[in-house]
């Protein structure tokens, strides 16, 4: 009697959890559901077919491939969606994608977001969706957005990693929209059509990335007197800032090699790969 009473009260807790909590086979079902509407929004069915809604053998979101979830809490904390859409010939046609950004919004605990290499245009912003509170690394490389994506990007304040590399980023370096981005310790820009010259007001504004370790300038349009601009970020341990479409870098290596070669980090001007 006493062990059915006990659970009676075990499968009680259990009702109770699911209806509070949403949880179901490990899954949180709002973490679920955003997963398959991302997927059926973007893509055709035959893309991530772990993702599935009906087959109560892949019930478990967290056990869907490129997603990985918390081992305590249950909640989706890493999203690898790096080149899902693998047909490139569709980016070559303009068949290009406007992301809803609220759909991200639903993963609370979200702390890597990797959307590199998807075709991806532009996103549909909502001011009240923007912030994800735990996100440290957002990866948009090899993707088609442009310089106003960075206005939007700034709420993400919590952002230790921000890769843009290889977009269609042109004009000067944002410095207002990335001072805001105060926990930067990684930011990757290279191969975009960043330009100069930094106004005095920018390289201020830049300065106040005073977390930041490694910045990629690589492959913009960025001359000498830039330098000047990042030599006071206090952290700064790496900087890439080299064309491959000119001779510069070894010219600008001699002239600053005096200044920074009794400073606590690496500067990468080098040819090579």
């Amino acid at each position: 009697m006493e062990m059915e009473k006990l659970l009676l009260v075990t499968m009680f807790g259990v009702v109770i959890m699911v209806q509070a909590f949403g949880i179901i086979n490990g899954c949180f079902l709002e973490e679920k559901a955003a997963l398959l509407e991302f997927k059926s929004t973007y893509f055709n069915a035959s893309v991530l077919p772990s993702w599935v809604e009906d087959d109560p053998r892949k019930n478990n979101c967290c056990q869907w491939e490129r997603v990985t979830c918390d081992a305590t809490s249950g909640h989706v904390i890493h999203l690898d969606l790096h080149w899902v859409q693998t047909d490139m010939q569709t980016c070559a046609d303009n068949n290009i994608y406007i992301l809803n950004w609220s759909l991200f919004q639903t993963f609370k605990e979200l702390r890597t977001l990797d959307l590199s290499s998807n075709c991806i245009h532009g996103f549909i912003w909502n001011a009240d969706y923007m912030n994800l509170a735990a996100l440290e690394t957002l990866d948009l490389s090899y993707n088609s957005v442009n310089i106003s994506i960075m206005e939007s990007l700034s709420a993400l304040t919590s952002l230790k990693n921000l890769f843009l590399a290889e977009n269609k980023l042109f004009g000067p370096l944002p410095t207002k929209e990335l001072s805001l981005q105060r926990n930067l310790e990684l930011l990757d820009l290279s191969y975009n059509g960043l330009s100069s010259p930094l106004t005095t007001q920018d390289a201020k504004a830049f300065l106040k990335l005073k977390k930041l370790k490694m910045l990629n300038l690589r492959s913009n349009e960025f001359d000498k007197g830039v330098l000047n601009s990042f030599l006071g970020l206090p952290a700064l341990k790496s900087l890439i800032l080299q064309d491959e479409a000119t001779s510069r870098s070894r010219p600008l290596w001699q002239l600053y090699y005096r200044k920074i070669r009794s400073m606590p980090w690496q500067f990468d001007l080098s040819s090579g790969s």
